[in-house]
C-alpha cells in the first residue's frame, strides 16, 4: 500500500474558498427548493387516486430530497471550521454509536465490520463533528467492499471486511484507523479525494471526505491514507485533549 499524508496548506486554502462559494450557492438554492418540496407534497395528496401520476410525483419528490441532502452537506462542510470541544468519557462508545448507524446498510450488503479498542479513555473533541467524519469514512469503506464484490463477482473473505481500530493515549492523541478490503483508490485520484465535489460514485456528492478533512484539521489533527491495488486504510489522529497540533501517533 502506498502512503500519503492528506494535510496540505494549499488544499486547506482551496477548501476554505470553495466552502465559502458552496455556502453562498446553498443558501440561494435552498429557498426555492423548499417551495418546490411543499408544492410537490400537496400534489401527491391530490394524486392519491391516480397511481401512475402519483409515482411520477414521488420520483420528483425523491429528487428534491436528494438535492436538499447535497445542500445540507455543503453547509455542514462550511460550518465544520469551529469545533465545540467537550469531554467524552469513552472514545470506544463514540465509535460504537457511529457503527450502529452504518450497520443496517453494511448488513444489507453482507459486509462485516470489526471494532478493536487497543486502549480506551476520555477525549476532548466535538463529538458530533468527529462522529460525522468517522461515519463518512466507515460508510465509504462499506461501499468500497460492496463495489469490489460486484466488480469481481467475489464473495466474503476471511476476516472482517472493514476493521476499525481505536487507540487513546491519555492527554495526548486519539487515533482511529479504518481499513477495508474494497476497491482501493486509483493512483490518479489520490491527490483529489479530499477536494469538494470530487467523486467517482454515481450518486455521490463528493463532500464526505472533504468534511472529514475539514473536521480533522479544525481539531488540530492529521488524516493519512494508505491505498494500493486492493483496499484502503484511513488513519485519523487528533489531540485527546485540547492542545497543540498532533503529528501522528503510529
Amino acid at each position: 500500500m502506498e502512503h500519503q499524508s492528506a494535510i496540505d496548506p494549499e488544499r486547506t486554502k482551496r477548501l476554505i474558498a470553495m466552502g465559502e462559494m458552496a455556502a453562498s450557492l446553498a443558501h440561494e438554492i435552498r429557498n426555492p427548493l423548499g417551495s418546490m418540496e411543499l408544492f410537490c407534497s400537496l400534489l401527491k395528496k391530490d394524486l392519491g387516486t391516480q397511481p401512475d401520476l402519483l409515482y411520477l410525483a414521488e420520483q420528483i419528490h425523491k429528487g428534491i430530497r436528494t438535492l436538499d441532502r447535497v445542500i445540507a452537506n455543503s453547509l455542514q462542510f462550511v460550518r465544520n471550521s469551529a469545533p465545540q470541544r467537550k469531554r467524552v468519557e469513552s472514545a470506544r462508545a463514540l465509535i460504537d454509536e457511529l457503527v450502529e448507524d452504518v450497520l443496517p446498510r453494511a448488513q444489507s450488503l453482507g459486509v462485516s465490520i470489526e471494532i478493536q479498542s487497543l486502549s480506551d479513555g476520555e477525549i476532548n473533541v466535538d463529538a458530533f463533528q468527529m462522529r460525522q467524519a468517522l461515519l463518512n469514512i466507515v460508510t465509504n469503506a462499506v461501499e468500497a467492499v460492496d463495489e469490489r464484490r460486484r466488480r469481481d463477482g467475489s464473495g466474503a473473505t476471511s476476516g472482517a471486511d472493514v476493521q476499525i481500530v481505536s487507540r487513546v493515549v491519555p492527554t495526548s492523541v486519539w487515533q482511529v484507523s479504518v481499513a477495508d478490503k474494497g476497491v482501493g483508490i486509483h493512483p490518479e485520484d489520490e491527490s483529489r479525494i479530499f477536494d469538494p465535489f470530487f467523486t467517482k460514485k454515481e450518486r455521490g456528492t463528493g463532500l464526505g471526505l472533504s468534511i472529514v478533512y475539514s473536521v480533522v484539521v479544525a481539531h488540530g489533527g492529521t488524516v493519512e491514507v494508505e491505498t494500493g491495488g486492493e483496499g484502503t486504510k484511513f488513519v485519523v489522529s487528533v489531540p485527546a485533549a485540547s492542545g497543540p497540533e498532533v503529528q501522528g501517533a503510529r
